[in-house]
């Protein structure tokens, strides 16, 4: 009996830890869960320290004046509009094409698509070479101030060779993320971006190249990184396989990339440019300083929050084209359940952190207590795009692993902006809900699309890109997306907003915010307008020259505006100099300055530490409370419901 007892004794610690092992394999395969994390964080870095690299470069070019900052600013901006942002887009055919390839073992095959996707991006850089070329013409025609489109169009200039840098080392992290090579990724990425503040600084300051050292090193840097990934891929015994040199094989294979490539780019442009559109309507709106404010660091929090969400993505591109290539659409089905419960994980963490301590992040944006309580009413439903935007995150990278970047170029078209645009249009506007009105209908297209997309990977057959039923894509969607890119680029990239100047007191003499730190508190560029309210017969607003703006010197004035409601639309870039018609009233500082950097424009990936621009508006009043709570409104049960049917369907699509 004792020996019994014994065993008994002794296999019942065993079976507990049995049983707590097969409770937790229940709820997530931690093998699994283990590698795609350990995959996801190097991804996270490589990819932020690559955002860094062009913006060092803006930084020390802007040390050197206001003209030269002005002029790297623009030329930062419209390299990304127009070429880094395609870049991105036309490398993510290798997803797919890499990633199956991979997993079926044809490992051949992943040099050759390494070769297409690089002479698809050569032809690409021509022609955007051309463009930037002849930037200084291209901007000027765009209403930008002939000095600074000069100074951005030799920016430009010395830029080309690394935006050929750009694109094929796009391509070559692709070649890698697919063979989930990742380590190699973030050393190449970190060295270069160090080396980079070093290249920056001597060309700059130790040489006569001066302000064309900026882009020049940035150019030099990125072109390091290609040559330390390049060297690596070459002399790295796992490549053997992989990369058996150049091939000529590889122009027959040009256009089946170009056929994920292309909806590829339009997916990702479509779905960014919709936040650009959201900041836009909300400038339309009335107190448009505050509105602005409001949705701006919304937008900005939700980018800062999906760079969690970026690397999960990523994993889950890589582990399910792999599997699908290996003939394993099971597997493939199980890593995205996988990757859809860690970024659960991830999401909840994030909207824990960010219901608690909502107050403490919107004072990082704004010191006005009137935004920091809106931003807190607005919290509930920041939360619920997050999470939504998470689990659509993973779907797109699943997307993106079985080819389907066509089909979901469509659903982001549909959601985003016949769905989700056209809510917030009528709930911001119509209904008057204005900012919670704006984010709902953005919640309300990332809920269909997320609802889109688990449809898509429910119902659509997960085979590999070579079946019949990929191979009967059109040439017209490819036409389609790239129409669709470049409209929905240059749309966005020419919008503005208008702002009441002095806020609710309008044009006076001593507003309780200075009109210098309003200014200073706003980024101004083309296409904005600025409203001035005053009583009509008793005031007046003069645009002037910069010596009658320091003399207030009314007499001879480029433009006289008395109306009462006078708005003024910014056709350049450049400083505008306003003064009362008073001149009295202008001596005691009823006199405005505001400078225009650049035409709006997309960046590819939000800084971690940038802020929203955000007015203080004057007359704010704290408070009552530090965590406010919205009313029980309409808006909230939208969000709800919107909230509970995604759960519903998530559910019951996550165990499949």
């Amino acid at each position: 009996m004792s020996s019994d007892g014994g065993a008994m004794a002794a296999t019942g610690p065993l079976l507990e830890k049995n049983a707590a092992e097969r409770w937790w394999s229940k709820i997530i395969d931690v093998d699994e869960a283990k590698d795609q994390i350990l995959f996801a964080l190097p991804m996270i870095l490589t990819n932020v320290a690559y955002y860094f690299i062009p913006l060092v470069s803006v930084m020390f070019a802007g040390h050197l004046g206001e003209l030269q900052l002005a002029g790297s600013n623009l030329a930062n901006s419209w390299a990304s509009v127009s070429g880094f942002a395609l870049m991105v887009g036309l490398s993510g055919a290798l997803e797919t094409l890499c990633g199956q390839g991979y997993g079926a073992k044809q490992y051949r095959m992943l040099g050759i698509y390494l070769q297409a996707s690089c002479i698809i991006t050569l032809i690409f850089v021509i022609a955007v070479s051309v463009l930037w070329w002849y930037s200084d013409v291209v901007l000027t025609l765009l209403h930008q101030d002939p000095r600074i489109s000069k100074a951005a169009g030799l920016y430009l200039k010395y830029l080309i060779p690394g935006l050929l840098a750009y694109g094929m080392l796009q391509n070559i992290l692709r070649f890698l993320q697919t063979q989930s090579v990742v380590i190699p990724m973030v050393v190449c990425s970190l060295l270069p971006l160090v080396l980079h503040i070093g290249i920056a600084y001597a060309l700059v300051h130790w040489t006569k190249l001066a302000y064309k050292g900026a882009p020049l090193a940035a150019s030099i840097s990125l072109w390091i990184s290609v040559l330390m990934l390049g060297l690596y891929v070459l002399k790295a015994k796992k490549f053997e396989d992989t990369w058996k040199g150049f091939r000529s094989e590889s122009f027959r294979h040009i256009f089946s990339n170009l056929k994920i490539a292309l909806p590829s780019a339009a997916m990702v442009c479509l779905e960014y440019w919709a936040f650009e559109i959201l900041v836009l309507l909300a400038g339309l709106m009335p107190n448009s300083e505050v509105t602005t404010s409001l949705i701006a660091m919304c937008v900005n929090t939700e980018a800062i929050a999906y760079m969690f969400a970026y690397g999960l993505s990523a994993a889950a591109s890589t582990r399910v084209s792999n599997e699908l290539g290996a003939g394993n659409p099971d597997r493939a089905k199980h890593a995205m359940s996988v990757s859809l419960k860690l970024t659960i994980l991830f999401a909840l963490s994030v909207v824990l952190a960010l219901s608690f301590g909502h107050n403490l992040w919107a004072s990082l944006f704004s010191d006005s207590p009137v935004i920091i309580n809106s931003y807190s009413t607005m919290t509930p439903f920041l939360v619920v795009s997050i999470l939504c935007d998470f689990i659509q995150g993973i779907l797109s990278g699943v997307a993106r692993g079985c080819g389907w970047q066509h089909l979901a170029m469509c659903i982001n078209l549909a959601t985003f902006y016949f769905i989700g645009m056209t809510i917030a249009a009528v709930l911001g506007f119509k209904v008057k809900l204005y900012a919670k009105g704006l984010w709902i209908g953005l919640i309300c297209g990332l809920s269909v699309q997320t609802i889109g997309l688990l449809l898509l990977t429910k119902f659509t057959k997960w085979t590999r890109v070579e079946s019949p039923r990929y191979s009967s894509q059109k040439p017209v969607e490819i036409y389609s997306s790239l129409f669709l890119i470049f409209f929905v680029g240059f749309t966005c990239s020419s919008y503005g907003y208008q702002l009441n100047v002095g806020g609710k007191e309008g044009w006076v003499i001593n507003p309780k915010e200075s009109y210098s730190h309003w200014a200073q508190r706003l980024r101004f560029q083309v296409n904005d307008t600025l409203l001035f309210k005053y009583e009509k017969g008793m005031d007046s607003v003069l645009e002037v020259k910069k010596d009658d703006f320091d003399s207030c010197d009314t007499s001879s004035p480029k433009m006289k505006m008395e109306d009462g409601n006078s708005i003024f639309k910014f056709d350049r870039s450049g400083p505008f100099y306003f003064i009362t018609g008073n001149k009295t009233n202008c001596n005691k500082g009823q006199k405005l300055i505001v400078v225009i950097l650049a035409v709006r424009t997309p960046t590819l990936a939000p800084p971690p530490t940038a802020h929203a621009p955000v007015a203080k508006p004057p007359g704010a009043s704290p408070p009552h409370h530090s965590f406010a709570s919205p009313a029980f409104t309409p808006s909230v049960v939208l969000v709800s419901t919107v909230s509970l049917v995604l759960s519903v369907a998530f559910g019951g699509f996550i165990g499949f």
